[in-house]
């Protein structure tokens, strides 16, 4: 299966940020974001509990989004909205590096953490200082790559003392209708269909630190970053990747397990094809579906108030004793040896 099939790339987890960013503009403007969110088969309380979301879901929130504003600053709309909510980790290591150079090339670095498939780099030439967004970048949307690209503008000017302008920002998509506000916002040269999706900076004006620099705390945001960009790099295979939906949507339709045709519609491919995904594992939906009952019940067993009965019943089993039979078939030992080990374990 090649990681670089678009079917595959709708599977890979990114950021909700964009999204909730989204809604707020739809908001704003008398939109009720409930349809969007079910176009990417999102929980109600999407916005309070901000879960990561697969690239297919999080475009199928996009097209509704295009399709309901015609608006074309879209993205940078949802750029300014964005600026006003709390930082991620990423925007943290930007705000406390010691120059806003090294803050942006720390930024390149660990984009996986928020995009998985994103791979951005930073380079300087002499003078001139470029960030290039790359990987699943290539397949934004148009107001997503413009949402990216004026996200970090803005965090940029926010953070230096005399609110630095790029030098230019292209896009690879052809101009919308109207670029006005891309011209305003951005106060740089703004070009489309380049060859790829990048902002461009004087390098001497990012050798200042930000305002907010604290170094002794970039050092410790840099170890947990770190740690988040070991686990994404992680070799993990469909089948993971599979299970982490279905987890997503137990979670949020009231301990429902999905059938592989509702995961399907989700990731929008065909049974079929998840088939085919899940066998490039060894692995099998049924066995997918164990798995993920195994370990959500290793995690509820550990809570000594978690009910057997409940539980059998959140996790599909038709009654008390089918679980009972499932859980030694996993594990070697029945649910209620199981919690004694574990209290023993922990005493």
């Amino acid at each position: 299966m090649s990681t670089g099939s678009l079917s595959w790339l709708a599977t890979r987890w990114v950021s909700p940020d964009s999204l909730i960013a989204a809604f707020s503009v739809m908001a704003a403007r008398g939109h009720d974001p409930a349809p969007a969110r079910r176009a990417g088969k999102l929980p109600k309380d999407f916005e309070e509990t901000s879960p990561r979301v697969s690239f297919g879901a999080a475009a199928a929130v996009w097209r509704h989004v295009i399709r309901v504003c015609h608006d074309p600053a879209l993205g940078i709309r949802a750029a300014e909205h964005s600026l006003e909510r709390d930082p991620s980790l990423i925007d943290y290591l930007l705000r406390t590096s010691p120059t806003l150079a090294q803050g942006l090339a720390d930024k390149a670095r660990f984009a996986p953490v928020e995009d998985e498939l994103c791979r951005c780099a930073w380079s300087e030439d002499g003078d001139t200082s470029r960030f290039v967004f790359r990987g699943s970048a290539e397949f934004y949307l148009p107001p997503v790559a413009e949402f990216v690209a004026a996200r970090l503008v803005g965090a940029v000017r926010q953070l230096s003392a005399s609110e630095l302008n790029p030098i230019a920002v292209r896009f690879q998509h052809a101009a919308p209708s109207s670029t006005t506000t891309h011209r305003q916002f951005f106060r740089s040269a703004v070009q489309f269909r380049a060859s790829s999706l990048e902002v461009e900076y004087r390098a001497h004006e990012l050798l200042r630190p930000s305002r907010t620099s604290d170094p002794a705390l970039n050092r410790l945001l840099l170890e947990v970053a770190q740690q988040k960009l070991d686990d994404v790099a992680r070799p993990r295979g469909p089948a993971e990747r599979v299970r982490e939906l279905v987890t997503q949507f137990w979670q949020h339709e009231q301990h429902r397990i999905p059938t592989r045709t509702q995961l399907a519609r989700i990731l929008r491919v065909t049974p079929r094809t998840l088939g085919r995904w899940l066998e490039a594992d060894g692995k099998t939906y049924s066995d997918v579906i164990d798995e993920f009952r195994a370990m959500a019940a290793a995690r509820h067993l550990q809570r000594p108030e978690s009910s057997l009965g409940a539980l059998s019943e959140m996790l599909g089993f038709k009654d008390q004793s089918a679980f009972t039979r499932a859980f030694r078939r996993w594990t070697g030992v029945t649910p209620g040896q199981y919690r004694r080990l574990h209290a023993y374990l922990e005493s």
